[in-house]
């Protein structure tokens, strides 16, 4: 179905302002953590399902690996400021790859995000060193490409909700069914760039 512009305007309104409430709710949450008045008990992973119906949801929470003998979670992320993708980048040695894991090391490291004008591979941000760690230890874990990109963009969606939020907006209005883009197509330079959130504002804008 191809809707209106105005009715994508008021749809992508609607979006974007429930993510903003989400991801204000998390800072709070965030926050009293840092100040210790909140018990760890007490805590709700918050859920990211808008209608959208593309980002993160409470199942997401406990991600299907370990490090170090620990759960890596989206909440442990926050708390440690991405502390454990660091540590993989920073403790697994490209020397320890394979050849193959090395090329394939390499490929995935040319994937865009939309933080910076730059694949992950130049580390310019936290969030991209955090994405090379996580690509380099699920390497050695076996998993396959189509895996770690599925499992890259799921961490896309929630470090950056609101230019996902769009981008499912964007492809709705074009009568595309955001639940059925693949990952391929979700991490390309049309839809996980800075440079592909401007564009689709500038065709969600018009009239």
């Amino acid at each position: 179905m191809i809707f209106t512009a105005k009715t994508v305007r008021i749809l992508l309104l609607a979006v974007v302002i429930l993510t903003l409430i989400k991801q204000l709710m998390m800072n709070q949450v965030i926050l009293a953590f840092a100040n210790g008045t909140l018990p760890s008990a007490s805590y709700q992973t918050p859920s990211f399902n808008y209608s959208t119906g593309v980002l993160p949801t409470d199942k997401d929470e406990i991600r299907p690996y370990k490090w170090k003998n620990e759960e890596v979670t989206l909440k442990k992320y926050v708390d440690t400021n991405g502390k454990q993708m660091l540590e993989m980048d920073k403790d697994i040695a490209d020397s320890s790859l394979t050849d193959d894991q090395k090329k394939r090391l390499v490929t995935l490291g040319k994937l865009p995000h939309p933080c910076c004008n730059a694949p992950i591979d130049t580390k310019d941000c936290l969030h991209a060193q955090a994405a090379m760690g996580l690509i380099k230890y699920l390497i050695t874990l076996g998993w396959d490409d189509t895996q770690i990109k599925k499992e890259v963009l799921l961490w896309y969606k929630y470090w950056w909700p609101r230019h996902y939020a769009i981008a499912a907006t964007y492809l709705s209005a074009k009568g595309t069914d955001p639940t059925k883009v693949s990952a391929d197509d979700w991490l390309s330079e049309q839809l996980s760039t800075v440079r592909s959130e401007q564009v689709m504002m500038q065709e969600l804008n018009k009239n």
